[in-house]
């Protein structure tokens, strides 16, 4: 009888640790990483974009990727934010943002290396927000995006390209 009367404690006890773990370690409430605000139709960008290329080779099995992207209001904004993501092969590789205030132009560069065969793919929010007066806040928001194939093949000398166009680049386009 003893037994049981031991497991019945031990099992309390585990409810009574489990419940206290549940209410003292919760994890943070969400918060939210960008707050939208309506579109002011009388703000547009000038200009967006967003490159990766080929920048230069180190040897037969390493090359280094140039990343750059830019945006251009067509006036200052109170607050600029661009946030670009490099992904290779479908993974995230790489990061880049920005927070400007009272600007109208963002730009941001990154050289990066690498040393395999790969699909690099560039994608960027390029973010305004406008300030008025009674508390009114409007935004702006654009996307940009490249993308590079880069062969690297013992067999061939370094190839890169964006749009397929012969056969060798069509078949290895799905990497």
């Amino acid at each position: 009888m003893n037994k049981w009367k031991y497991a019945l404690i031990f099992l309390c006890l585990s409810f009574l640790v489990g419940l206290f773990l549940v209410y003292t370690l919760r994890p943070e409430p969400l918060r939210e990483t960008l707050t939208f605000f309506p579109i002011d139709e009388h703000v547009h960008f000038l200009e967006t974009h967003s490159t990766i290329k080929l920048d230069s080779t180190k040897d037969e099995d390493e090359y280094t990727l140039y990343w750059e992207t830019s945006s251009t209001l067509d006036g200052k904004a109170y607050l600029r934010h661009d946030i670009s993501l490099l992904f290779e092969d479908g993974l995230l590789k790489d990061i880049q943002t920005k927070w400007k205030k009272n600007t109208d132009t963002i730009t941001m560069e990154k050289k990066l290396d690498s040393d395999d065969s790969g699909h690099y793919r560039v994608v960027t929010f390029h973010h305004a927000e406008i300030h008025y007066p009674n508390e009114i806040i409007r935004s702006a928001q654009a996307l940009s995006f490249d993308r590079l194939y880069v062969i690297d093949s013992p067999l061939t000398p370094l190839t890169t390209f964006r749009i397929p166009e012969t056969e060798e680049q069509w078949r290895v386009r799905g990497f």
